[in-house]
């Protein structure tokens, strides 16, 4: 079975906390503190310069922090400074005792780099997205759907009434930057290599890919999260041949939950494959 993040883990904003947050997870289940991080930057920091990168209060962010481990009711008051909710959400994937792509897929996320067939690539890591626990890709979709949001708005543009509105500057790349560390980190290793150099090439060179697979999410989102015609295609026929009433209840479960459907034709496919 793979390692899930539980509740204890989602809500708790510290890594030693053992106190949830109020309340239910979102719907979906989307942590609340995330939800309510998102929801505040995305009404009140998408066209503020440098967000996620310029540094903010400690001092606030502590208290933040603080507030919400301790499970106090609270919103996210409109004139908090985006820059301090920005690091406080960085902050709760950073600390998460097991990140958000899991430890025990980051090589396999890493891996995927080295696929330079674009299609193929894309299609890793789609794969690699459903292996991920229900809540860890219920709140990565809503992290990049909003990351992607905030990459539209990184240059210059005009609004709905022609003025001229200053860009984010923080794009895509910016953002994996930032993001890749908190998001995609490998469990400790006793591997031994023979040189400190040696060391220092192979961590520079995965801290590229990891950006390289944060910056490949926010881009594709919206795909990657989907099952493509082709892939169905080739389930379908499969099991019509194989296992039809197993056919059967997978297109009931297509109607009834999108999440477990998705799951369910990816799992059907490792195992016709098989």
């Amino acid at each position: 079975m793979s390692p899930t993040l539980s509740m204890p883990g989602l809500d708790s904003l510290s890594c030693g906390s053992t106190q949830n947050l109020v309340g239910a997870p979102a719907e979906g289940g989307v942590p609340n503190i995330v939800t309510s991080c998102l929801t505040h930057l995305r009404n009140h920091g998408l066209n503020t310069l440098g967000i996620f990168r310029v540094s903010s209060s400690k001092k606030r962010v502590r208290q933040l922090r603080e507030e919400f481990d301790c499970g106090k009711e609270m919103s996210l008051e409109e004139e908090l400074c985006p820059h301090d909710v920005a690091t406080l959400l960085k902050e709760y994937f950073r600390d998460l005792p097991d990140p958000l792509l899991c430890k025990h897929l980051y090589h396999a996320f890493i891996q995927t780099q080295r696929i330079r067939n674009r299609r193929l690539q894309h299609e890793a890591v789609q794969h690699l997205i459903q292996l991920l626990p229900l809540a860890n890709r219920d709140t990565l979709l809503a992290l990049l759907d909003f990351l992607a949001l905030v990459a539209s708005k990184a240059a210059d543009y005009k609004d709905e009434s022609g003025e001229w509105i200053s860009g984010n500057k923080m794009d895509s790349n910016n953002l994996a930057t930032l993001f890749a560390p908190n998001l995609l980190h490998p469990c400790p290793t006793n591997k031994s290599i023979s040189t400190k150099e040696e060391l220092s090439s192979e961590r520079v060179e995965e801290r590229s890919d990891a950006i390289n697979v944060i910056r490949c999410l926010i881009d594709n989102h919206t795909t990657l999260f989907q099952v493509s015609a082709e892939l169905l295609d080739e389930v379908y026929l499969n099991m019509m041949d194989t296992h039809p009433e197993a056919l059967d209840q997978l297109l009931r479960r297509r109607d009834t939950s999108a999440d477990e459907y998705v799951t369910a034709v990816y799992n059907w496919r490792y195992l016709l494959l098989i």
